[in-house]
């Protein structure tokens, strides 16, 4: 069964955010759709949905109307304010960009494809006038002429327009150090002006005749006085600040004040009469996007790390942020998300990898970031050639009391540097602190820890795992000992519920620990190498988990319970439960039960290459390639209805209860038709038809005690029965 899922973390990304009318709502696009926010209060109003899995390009056309275009040619209007969809238009071709310039009219920017056969012949930009009432196209070709307007038959780059002054501005992809000023008209004509450096954005002045160019060393330039009338050079001023491309660039509707950003992670607020200029530094990010309100007295700031800043023009202080899931701006090769996808004990929150050498907090029940823990402090605008620190593991306690990370510094000139830290929860400030910091744990790096509630365990690639232990008074960690076996390289490393035993992965062997580092036996079942051990709470079950098989041992009887051949991609424990993800075409889920190797529950999912996966009480939470939090709908949904059942349930006489009533034949087989190698043996089938044939004997007991009976056996009886609808997996050892 595929799950449909809903996605969460999803932030302005590199979208440009539109205001309204009357500078009292926000709007950016995002994948799917359009999401709206109070530029007061930075709460979300509306979120506007369709099914196209695009991102669109949105304008604003009337007061209260909002136009997105997706890449595919589809235009959906929606009523913003009431969070309704008005109509949708199909222009049939590539929609690139949209620019509004009227109430009642929007300039598009199209990609024809010309094509014979099913060969693409060329391919060019074209940019037409569309009015909303007579939803009629006027191509620029028609109103240039086809011999001046050739020479825009290329990719645009940049564009932009002005339409009180029916000028627009153009740089193609093929030259981007040359721009094109287009008058359309009563006189249309098209000139082509060289610029000195890269042009690395464009703007029509909103006032004047003048094109605004920001380019890749840094500087921005006005060319005024252009005259297309006949060539002649226009008159420049400049402005330069910037060491870096200028990326995004903003001028007020009177002309007057100018913003502009770029790699700096620095606003620049520039008063463009007087050449005044203030900062704000220090933002969290590279500045993609800059738009100043209609009034004029809020800026919103789209950074590259996935969030939006909604600050004051008056204080210039930063009022509101809105922020999905923080991507990391830097190679994702170098610096992956390994942490993946964990659990704060404390708020609840999925903990992952944020900006390099931070970690996210983020509020699935609200859909917002919570809080960010920078851990180690550092130069972010150092340039390219800096290695940054990058976090490898964080860790929580079972009661969230402490969290353990590792952060490293990977360098082809220096010896790669290994932080091993552990943090103490504050109550007070809701956050975690530095207790103990060890600067050189191990003499190579850190592949996998596991932490205990007072004891921490860590394996090396030099060959040993040492043990951690929590001082009598809780004040700080220190060393309590380091072993290793036959030198062979610790790959996982897991403590008992109870802190007596520890189990390493050596290879394809199993050796377990007492606290002291003794030796105390080995477990050997696979031939391949293990890459993750894991025990589950309050049980005596050790998962062992290998490229081809996933191995459930009894610590107690140092036996196999079952082990199924499956290829293991992430795992997450609930309770006494777990559930793996298996990555074929498609990423498939499977929930155990560790007494039995027939899932209680398994679906599929479309997203492949899981980079992160929890299961909670709320349902499954998946980390996608594309840095987004994908959950199953059902759940929650799932989780209301039976606790309204059982209220209902509660209020309800015995005799009038309704009993679900089984269609014995709606039920699916499917499981006989899979490969022989992967059915479940029969003598699991055979085993449960006997119990459930055989007539129970039964003895005189009180009423009430046999609607409770009554009640359990239902309960078993749902069990079995909702196991038919599976594909079972082949247990090959009990």
């Amino acid at each position: 069964m595929i799950k449909d899922l809903k996605y969460l973390g999803i932030g302005p990304k590199h979208a440009r955010p539109v205001y309204s009318k009357d500078s009292n709502y926000i709007l950016f696009s995002v994948r799917s759709g359009v999401q709206v926010y109070s530029a007061k209060t930075g709460i979300q109003i509306h979120k506007l949905s369709t099914d196209i899995q695009k991102t669109p390009t949105i304008a604003l056309a009337k007061q209260s109307l909002v136009y997105a275009a997706f890449p595919d040619g589809e235009i959906i209007v929606w009523d913003f304010k009431q969070g309704i969809q008005i109509k949708e238009i199909n222009v049939k071709e590539g929609i690139k960009k949209l620019v509004s310039a009227e109430p009642e009219l929007l300039y598009i920017a199209e990609n024809i494809t010309k094509s014979k056969k099913g060969k693409i012949l060329a391919t060019q930009d074209v940019v037409k006038k569309f009015t909303s009432n007579s939803q009629v196209y006027l191509n620029f070709a028609k109103v240039f002429g086809e011999e001046n307007y050739r020479n825009l038959n290329y990719g645009f780059r940049y564009f932009d327009i002005n339409h009180e002054l029916n000028t627009a501005v153009v740089v193609l992809d093929y030259r981007p150090t040359c721009y094109y000023v287009c008058k359309f008209g009563e006189y249309p004509n098209i000139l082509e002006f060289e610029h000195s450096d890269e042009i690395s954005l464009v703007k029509m002045h909103p006032t004047e005749p003048c094109v605004i160019l920001g380019d890749a060393i840094g500087k921005i330039t006005f060319s005024y006085c252009i005259n297309l009338m006949y060539r002649e050079e226009p008159k420049t001023t400049f402005f330069h600040w910037h060491q870096y491309q200028v990326l995004s660039l903003d001028i007020s509707s009177d002309g007057n004040y100018m913003l502009s950003g770029g790699l700096e992670d620095t606003l620049c607020l520039w008063q463009v009469p007087t050449r005044h200029t203030q900062f704000i530094p220090r933002l969290s990010s590279h500045l993609i996007n800059i738009t100043i309100a209609p009034n004029q007295m809020q800026y919103a700031v789209c950074l590259n790390d996935n969030s939006l800043l909604l600050i004051s023009a008056s204080s210039l202080e930063i009022s509101q942020t809105i922020s999905g899931l923080k991507a990391a701006t830097v190679d994702k090769k170098i610096y992956p998300h390994s942490v993946g996808l964990t659990v704060d004990p404390n708020s609840q929150c999925l903990v992952l990898n944020g900006r390099p050498s931070t970690l996210q907090f983020y509020d699935v029940s609200k859909d917002q970031n919570s809080k960010e823990i920078d851990l180690m402090l550092h130069n972010r605008v150092a340039g390219d050639k800096v290695v940054q620190p990058h976090i490898r593991h964080a860790v929580f306690t079972d009661e969230g009391k402490w969290m353990v990370t590792v952060d490293t510094k990977s360098n082809l000139e220096f010896q790669n540097e290994t932080f091993l830290n552990f943090w103490k929860y504050n109550e007070s400030k809701q956050s975690f602190q530095i207790n103990t910091r060890v600067d050189k744990a191990h003499m190579n790096g850190i592949n996998s820890v596991c932490m205990g509630n007072t004891i921490c365990g860590t394996t090396s690639d030099d060959g040993t795992f040492k043990l951690w232990q929590l001082s009598k008074a809780e004040s700080s960690w220190t060393f309590q000992t380091v072993a290793s076996y036959k030198g062979y390289l610790p790959k996982s490393i897991a403590i008992s519920d109870d802190e007596s035993l520890v189990a390493v992965a050596f290879k394809n062997i199993i050796a377990l620990y007492s606290t002291d580092g003794e030796l105390q036996t080995k477990l050997v079942f696979s031939t391949e190498n293990i890459h993750k051990l894991l025990f589950i709470k309050t049980t005596p079950y050790l998962i062992a988990i290998d490229n081809t098989k996933l191995t459930v041992w009894n610590i107690l009887s140092c036996s196999v319970v079952w082990s199924l051949n499956m290829s293991v991609q992430k795992i997450s424990v609930l309770n006494r439960n777990f559930a793996v993800t298996v990555a074929t075409k498609q990423t498939q889920v499977y929930c155990f039960n560790p007494s039995s190797p027939v899932p209680i529950d398994s679906f599929v999912i479309k997203d492949k290459d899981i980079l992160g996966f929890v299961w909670l009480p709320s349902g499954f939470y998946f980390l996608n390639q594309q840095l987004e939090i994908a959950t199953t709908q059902q759940d929650v949904a799932k989780e209301e209805s039976q606790e309204t059942k059982e209220q209902i349930k509660m209020f309800t006489p015995a005799k009038t209860r309704t009993v679900s009533v089984e269609n014995i034949e709606q039920k699916s087989l499917g499981f006989l038709d899979a490969p022989s190698h992967i059915i479940a043996p029969p003598s699991k089938l055979v085993e449960q038809f006997f119990k459930l044939s055989l007539k129970p004997k039964t003895r005189e007991i009180p009423t009430q005690d046999v609607e409770i009976i009554e009640e359990s056996e239902s309960v078993q009886q749902v069990e079995f029965d909702s196991l038919e609808s599976y594909d079972f997996l082949l247990p090959i050892f009990k």
